[in-house]
């Protein structure tokens, strides 16, 4: 009888690979049940850090362009180059496509990835346990326990750890010399594919830990010494895998090791701009060893960490590895078996699971400690050794499916095993769901926790689509907020949720509603409104940034944050540099009194004879009076639109208790001043009252800011907006950024007159000292992402600064305004001004000054992974040929 074509025969066989498979991807569907279902993952990393990439990403790929750089966190900063955004991950493109314009699109896109890559995670599995020899059975279990068990769970909320971690089995798969692969050698090719992929989701980390899994199970499957056939392969499997008797050589093992390196070529274009960007990371050096040794799995904190959350309450965030205490019995009895048959595939899975947890233990395993200490690369440049977890997770997922081929059956074959089987199954299933909701994912939330406008939010973004109907750039906000309020509609949101959420999932919206009021901390980019703060963990913020944020703090931040970090408003000056034109406060430091709203946010220090013009009074307020928070002496000068001047008298003895100044006959103020005495005054609230009506008005201590609107939060808005760019004659030239810093802290320093360039001999640059002239302008033509054209009138020499951070990739010309084709006077890359942004000379006269984004690496990496391409054909040739 003539068999059935091979096509046919493949076919079947997937489809029995398929069959036996289906049962833990339903399991898996029903453990993220709630995200099949449309609620969303609100909070934390998913929401505020990869939605708004995602939406930027979106944005730019549907209106045909790549998304090279993102200007709105950090006053510019590269996208494409941050190799978290996943910006060249194929998988990402389909989604980002299909997202459409709108947020709750790119929300919908972003879970069904998180969902994807749970479900490919298990695939991945199943398909290493049938390399290692597993019948279909057992391997289900190993796919159910890798992507139902704790550590992929608990990692949906990273996205590109998760995207990660679907391939690291694949990139496990270990050769065979089956005469279908000599011809063409798929597990190699699987292999480097997969390790492209981890590296091309964009977690340096997790590509980390997988190069340390592939070399540890490679040696792993090199070094076990020569075994039998096991005898406990099951009989049940129609198509039992062989298992490999020998050791290879030395040779053969790095021969196995080396087309990882294609991997790195096919990854080039985003591996090179991120590299380039790594130079210039605040963590190009590595870490402080402590702080690389931080998020170490404890291990007192075992039983948090390795058995099932509904026994113990789980080691949030990434201290989670749980299989079930089955799971475990399962895999104890796989390792036992696993040394007495010396079955090396087995080992080599316990292998991996016990360097995992031993790497995993961090700042308590004095090997990994030490190397943190004396700065071995790959230590030092991570925190939270806990993620070795990884390797532990995959390697006893499969080590319990050889603990289920290992167990002593009574039966051989036939409806009995498979019965047992697959009561097993299920009771590890119903483990696994009882341990899944003490995740973070049993607590999703309704979708709009992502998309809604809140009014604070609603109110930039209406400013900021003006500003770009007009070709202008949006004026920055920065956010000062911990966010200890509550939002006003909390009630109404309790009570039209309050009875289909359970309480976690009902406090994830809230939280998720305030950091949309606050925008924090990258929300900003999902919403296209810039700011001039942002937030990462890893190559950004840029290390210029890192260095200018010592003007506002202390010691600066790291990971970008300025928000919660922010103890008051900070000097104008930084305030003008990043072309701030909004803030953003709770109210959680006012005060009512007396019936009156005072606003504390402004507080000042008068000095004697000082004094205090607010910078906006309504127009459309009669008052009566005015109630301040002060303490000392003074006096309060008040014009009003009747005509009458008025000079009354402060004196505050008791502290910064409320007081009312009156004066007969409601009028509208035209002006207000506050000056203080010989002995200074304390200035921290001020609000105009009509007492008729027992109306009033808070008013802000700034001659610069106005309040713009209030909710449950304030936004102040500069009452005379700064320039994005600015024409400055007095310029001075210093060596590097600390001389930079030095010079901007100099109490005269002035940002719309003064410039100080970064990285030339002091002298170096001849200067003009002569005072702007009323004639100059500098005026904005177009404003992109990555093109910015301004047209300048200079009376005498001097240097653009443009508002927007400097970065290698960034070309300048200056050109005459007139024709528009002549040759320009000045092209190459921008002069850095004021530690962080781009600047160029300018002569006198009228010019197109034109910053271009055309980043070298980007083309360096596309020509590398074209070549790598090449390669990997190449390779795959030469080995069938072997």
């Amino acid at each position: 009888m003539k068999s059935a074509p091979r096509f046919v025969r493949q076919l079947a066989r997937l489809g029995r690979e398929g069959a036996a498979l289906l049962p833990a991807l339903l399991v898996l569907a029903w453990l993220f049940r709630r995200l099949l279902a449309g609620r969303v993952l609100a909070g934390g990393d998913l929401q505020t850090y990869f939605f708004p990439y995602w939406a930027a990403a979106a944005r730019a790929l549907q209106a045909g362009r790549l998304p090279l750089w993102n200007p709105d966190l950090f006053a510019g900063a590269p996208l494409l180059a941050n190799s978290q955004a996943g910006v060249f991950y194929p998988l990402n493109w389909p989604l980002w496509l299909l997202a459409g314009p709108t947020l709750p699109g790119v929300t919908q896109a972003l879970h069904a990835s998180v969902v994807l890559h749970v479900l490919l995670a298990a695939v991945a599995a199943y398909a290493l346990a049938r390399r290692l020899g597993l019948s279909r059975s057992g391997a289900a279990f190993a796919a159910l326990l890798y992507g139902g068990g704790g550590f992929v769970g608990v990692h949906v909320e990273h996205l590109n750890q998760l995207q990660g971690l679907a391939w690291l089995p694949l990139a496990l798969l270990p050769d065979r010399k089956s005469a279908a692969e000599r011809a063409f050698p798929w597990p190699s090719l699987l292999n480097v594919t997969a390790y492209a992929l981890i590296l091309l989701a964009g977690h340096t980390q997790t590509a980390f830990i997988a190069a340390v899994g592939i070399v540890v199970f490679r040696v792993a499957l090199w070094f076990w010494p020569k075994s039998a056939p096991h005898d406990w392969q099951p009989s049940v499997d129609p198509e039992p895998r062989a298992v490999h008797s020998s050791r290879p050589g030395v040779g053969s093992l790095l021969l196995s090791l080396t087309p990882f390196a294609l991997a790195g070529l096919l990854a080039a274009v985003q591996l090179a701009p991120t590299l380039e960007l790594s130079r210039f990371s605040p963590r190009a050096g590595g870490l402080p060893w402590r702080e690389a040794v931080s998020f170490s799995f404890v291990p007192w904190e075992a039983p948090h960490v390795l058995l099932p959350a509904y026994l113990f309450a789980p080691a949030l965030p990434e201290g989670v590895a749980y299989v079930g205490v089955l799971g475990l019995l399962l895999a104890g009895w796989g390792a036992v078996r696993a040394v007495r048959s010396r079955q090396r595939h087995a080992a080599a899975a316990g292998i991996l699971a016990g360097v995992g947890l031993s790497l995993a233990l961090g700042a308590y395993n004095p090997l990994y400690l030490l190397a943190a200490w004396v700065g071995l690369p790959g230590v030092i440049q991570f925190r939270a050794p806990a993620r070795f977890l990884a390797l532990y997770a995959l390697g006893t997922a499969l080590l319990a499916g050889f603990g289920v081929e290992a167990l002593p059956w009574p039966w051989k074959r036939g409806t009995a095993l498979h019965g047992v089987r697959w009561l097993l199954f299920g009771a590890l299933a119903v483990e696994l769901a009882l341990s899944a909701e003490h995740l973070p994912h049993a607590h999703a939330t309704p979708a709009r926790a992502y998309s809604d406008l809140r009014p604070a939010t609603a109110h930039l973004v209406a400013a900021a689509r003006e500003a770009e109907a007009q070709q202008q750039p949006p004026g920055r906000f920065l956010s000062i907020s911990r966010m200890l309020f509550e939002p006003g509609d909390k009630g109404e949101i309790e009570s039209l949720y309050g009875s289909t959420l359970d309480a976690d999932a009902l406090w994830a919206y809230l939280v998720a509603a305030k950091a949309r009021e606050v925008l924090a901390p990258n929300l900003p980019l999902a919403f296209a409104v810039p700011a001039a703060d942002g937030y990462d963990g890893g190559v950004l913020p840029l290390r210029h940034y890192a260095d200018f944020t010592t003007l506002l703090l202390p010691e600066g931040t790291l990971d970008g944050r300025l928000r919660e970090n922010l103890e008051a408003i900070p000097d104008a000056r930084w305030l003008e540099l990043l072309d701030v034109r909004f803030l953003i406060t709770d109210k959680v430091g006012d005060l009512w009194a007396g019936g009156v709203f005072y606003d504390r946010q402004f507080q000042l220090e008068l000095a004697p004879g000082a004094m205090l013009t607010f910078a906006w009074l309504p127009q459309n307020f009669a008052a009566d009076g005015v109630g301040l928070l002060f303490s000392g002496a003074g006096t309060l000068e008040v014009t009003l639109t009747d005509g009458r001047t008025l000079a009354l008298p402060l004196v505050n003895s008791d502290g910064e208790t409320p007081q009312q100044v009156r004066w007969p006959d409601a009028a509208t103020l035209l002006h207000l001043t506050v000056r203080a005495g010989e002995g200074g005054l304390r200035l921290t609230g001020a609000t105009l009252v009509e007492t008729a009506t027992d109306a009033f008005y808070p008013l802000t201590l700034s001659e610069r800011f106005r309040l713009a609107h209030s909710g449950d939060v304030k936004i102040y808005e500069a009452a005379t907006p700064s320039a994005r760019a600015v024409l400055v004659h007095e310029v001075t030239c210093v060596a590097d950024t600390a001389a930079a810093l030095e010079a901007l802290r100099a109490p005269d320093f002035d940002p719309a007159t003064r410039g100080v360039l970064v990285g030339c001999p002091a002298g170096a640059w001849p200067g003009v000292a002569s005072p702007a002239s009323p004639a100059e302008s500098v005026q904005v033509l177009a404003y992109a992402a990555e093109r910015v054209e301004l047209a300048v009138r200079a009376e005498a020499p001097g240097v653009l600064v443009l508002k927007d951070a400097w970065y290698p990739g960034w070309r300048v010309t200056v050109a005459p305004l007139r024709p528009v084709e002549a040759a320009p006077v000045f092209e190459g890359e921008p002069l850095r001004a004021q530690v962080l942004f781009r600047a160029a000379p300018v002569p006198a006269g009228e010019w197109r000054v034109t910053f271009v984004y055309r980043p070298r690496s980007l083309w360096v990496g596309a020509a590398l992974s074209v070549l790598g391409i090449l390669a990997t054909g190449g390779y795959a040739f030469w080995r069938g040929k072997k």
